[in-house]
């Protein structure tokens, strides 16, 4: 009997160890599956966050130069605009100094040449003064124009950077 009873107790122990190994491997086999999904998981996220990111720059740049190109436009409208009107006031300009040759042609007494000089010079420095309030308007509205688009890059880049830094 003992023969038998040794033999049961080899058995009993073999049928427990076979059970503990089949057990830890199975749990070896899972934690091992579980590991390489969560780590696949993790793969995929990094991989969408850096093609978001990467979507997030290459808007922002496509941003950066469409303002830098809405601000070349507007100098360019500025230049345009600011030639035109220098060119309308260098006409007005010539054609009061033909007309004050004209006057001073036609002068006759010497009190009539100084009014006659006074007139223009007080008429020459109104002209001026206004055709520079002109010029200084439409450069500063201009300039405003060309400016804003980089106003607001600069506005958009900030409010990033308070936000990453947040």
């Amino acid at each position: 009997m003992t023969a038998k009873k040794t033999q049961d107790s080899v058995e009993s122990l073999l049928k427990a160890g076979k059970e503990q190994f089949e057990t830890a491997v199975k749990a070896s086999t899972q934690a091992t599956q579980k590991g390489f999904e969560q780590a696949i998981s993790a793969s995929k996220k990094q991989l969408d966050d850096m093609i978001k990111v990467y979507d997030e720059v290459a808007t922002f740049g496509r941003d950066n130069v469409d303002a830098c190109l809405a601000a070349s436009n507007a100098a360019t409208k500025l230049v345009e605009e600011f030639n035109s009107e220098v060119t309308a006031l260098s006409k007005q300009a010539y054609e009061a100094n033909l007309a004050a040759y004209k006057a001073f042609a036609g002068v006759k007494t010497p009190k009539e040449l100084f009014d006659l000089q006074s007139e223009l010079v007080k008429s020459r420095y109104e002209d001026t003064l206004a055709s520079f309030n002109k010029l200084n308007a439409l450069f500063t509205s201009a300039a405003n124009d060309a400016f804003a688009p980089l106003n607001a890059r600069v506005a958009a880049t900030m409010d990033k950077v308070s936000k990453a830094i947040a």
